[in-house]
């Protein structure tokens, strides 16, 4: 964001002589004013993605240097973290080669592998994410009743039935293909069938809370490893939120405002455009 100031002053060679200091003393006031601003529009815009990016919004901007302020510029900066995805987007990426690289399990062979818990939502209340066929959760629920009926559905219990298996369609980058198939184009669309249904081998992990009630929580977990597919752990990317904009250019006219009081602050009187 450009800043054009021009100081009005009929002090002549002696307030030129000071005008550096004083320039650098106005924004000095200025900065924590302007960044707190920005940093909370930057969150409420966060927010309506979901608690979790504006935390991230939030402490990316809360970082020393995140925001700064010069004669002419303002500048706001993200950082290499998950705000920065938000913000930006990311392109397909393998999961695969990244969690095995970070892994500290091994194999007896000595191969990494990870495994990777996923969570299944249930309708609880009023609030409803009916990710969970009723016939699943049913068998669950009779599993549990008859193996943990004496510890008041407390604990784990696991689901042997098999369920339906997806098949999803994964777009994975061109240049890759390109290297191993010997073929062209930008993006290519491949399909990948799991062999594993989304609710094989199920876990119900349950506890008492608070007004002796069972609170549940449904969980698979599923392995990396060397023998999983090429292509069945690709994230497909996701498009940027591009926050960032749209904060900067409504705050425009108060970031005005905010410098020309720092500048009165220090005895001097400036216009400032904020572009």
């Amino acid at each position: 964001m450009k800043l054009t100031v021009r100081v009005k002053s009929g002090s002549g060679r002696k307030i030129a002589q000071k005008l550096t200091p004083l320039v650098k003393a106005a924004n000095k006031v200025a900065l924590p004013k302007i960044a707190a601003m920005v940093a909370e529009r930057a969150v409420d815009a966060a927010a309506a993605g979901g608690p979790t990016a504006a935390k991230e919004y939030e402490r990316a901007l809360s970082q020393p240097g995140a925001i700064k302020l010069s004669k002419d510029e303002l500048t706001v900066k993200l950082g290499d973290g998950p705000a920065k995805a938000f913000e930006e987007g990311m392109e397909s990426w393998d999961i695969k080669t990244k969690m095995l690289a970070k892994t500290k399990k091994f194999a007896k062979d000595g191969s990494p592998y990870a495994d990777v818990p996923f969570k299944h939502a249930i309708t609880r209340g009023s609030v409803s994410v009916p990710t969970m066929p009723d016939d699943v959760r049913n068998a669950m629920r009779s599993a549990v009743n008859r193996a943990q009926a004496a510890l008041v559905a407390a604990g784990a219990s696991e689901a042997q039935a098999k369920t339906a298996t997806v098949r999803l369609k994964r777009r994975t980058p061109g240049a890759q293909f390109q290297r191993e198939l010997s073929i062209g184009g930008k993006k290519v669309m491949t399909r990948v069938q799991h062999a594993r249904g989304l609710h094989d081998d199920m876990i119900r992990t349950a506890k008492l809370v608070k007004g002796n009630k069972v609170r549940s929580q449904y969980t698979t977990i599923r392995r990396i490893s060397k023998n999983s597919d090429q292509w069945a752990w690709w994230h497909p990317g996701f498009a940027g939120r591009r926050i960032m904009g749209g904060v900067l250019s409504g705050v425009r006219r108060e970031i005005a405002s905010i410098v020309r009081e720092s500048y009165k602050s220090v005895g001097l009187r400036a216009k400032v455009v904020v572009k």
